[in-house]
């Protein structure tokens, strides 16, 4: 099983869109990025970036 590697603009772009209240179904269809990775992200990323 390879692992994806997504660019840096769209790991921001997801966690923005959720913070500004997009649902996360709406970000998995428009980004095509899976539901775990953005919770993934959100974890990891959320406090790093958007204090």
């Amino acid at each position: 099983m390879s692992r994806n590697t997504y660019p840096s603009e769209t790991i921001i772009k997801c966690c923005t869109n959720y913070r500004t209240g997009t649902p996360v179904t709406a970000i998995v269809k428009e980004s095509g990025v899976p539901r775990s990775t953005i919770y993934y992200w959100l974890k990891k990323y959320n406090n790093e970036w958007f204090s």
